[in-house]
């Protein structure tokens, strides 16, 4: 099955359809088409990792976990309800390095859980994030990765004026990085944030589309 396929399935649905309802229409067919593109990226992705380090066991272990947490039919419909393409795990970053392997266990989770609309089952540190861009954006502000950070360590710096009204999580300081990167990667892998500084302190805003609606509900309840 050809991508240009399922790009049509989801451009057939009218702009006033929820994200819900986006991702409840995808047809059977596709979703399957789509996982099996996504075990086969998955198997290339390895393969990459090998060639790389073949002493390096962890990340075929997390590969292979993550792909077992993916290769459900709701994380192939988030993903063709989001335009996020099977191959997104080869995508490259930088030189010699392709997509964030603990950025594909955040999207995963977030993905699963958005399907069935179980926001409290989305990862801590991602919740805490998603909560905080709406706090910006109603500030008509850029999020920085600074905040992401902030936001999953209450022991990093953060201007006063967010301390207030950010939601912030209980980690030191060290695990504002690790986090809080693959939770941005996630989050522009999908289509909720795009970068619109690429400095060191890179910025973010919200993007305009039926998954960022559908977050600020579940933000708001």
């Amino acid at each position: 099955m050809a991508a240009k396929n399922i790009k049509a399935t989801v451009a057939n649905n009218a702009p006033e359809n929820t994200f819900p309802e986006i991702m409840k229409s995808i047809p059977q067919a596709d979703i399957e088409a789509w996982l099996s593109d996504f075990t086969a990226s998955v198997d290339a992705r390895k393969m990459f990792e090998k060639k790389k380090a073949k002493t390096n066991a962890n990340i075929q272990k997390n590969l292979d976990r993550y792909h077992k947490n993916g290769k459900k039919p709701c994380f192939a419909a988030f993903c063709i309800a989001a335009n996020v393409p099977p191959s997104f795990v080869m995508g490259k970053e930088r030189e010699g390095a392709l997509y964030n392997v603990y950025a594909m266990d955040k999207l995963i989770n977030l993905g699963s859980m958005l399907y069935y609309g179980n926001f409290p089952d989305v990862n801590k540190h991602m919740r805490a994030v998603l909560h905080n861009i709406q706090v910006t954006e109603q500030e008509k502000v850029p999020f920085t990765y600074a905040m992401a950070k902030a936001s999953v360590s209450d022991k990093l710096p953060l201007d006063a004026k967010w301390s207030v009204k950010f939601r912030r999580n209980n980690e030191a300081e060290g695990t504002g990085a690790g986090q809080g990167s693959p939770v941005m990667r996630a989050l522009q892998t999908c289509g909720i944030v795009r970068v619109v500084d690429e400095q060191r302190n890179k910025a973010y805003r919200a993007n305009k589309n039926p998954l960022t609606a559908y977050i600020a509900e579940l933000v708001a309840q």
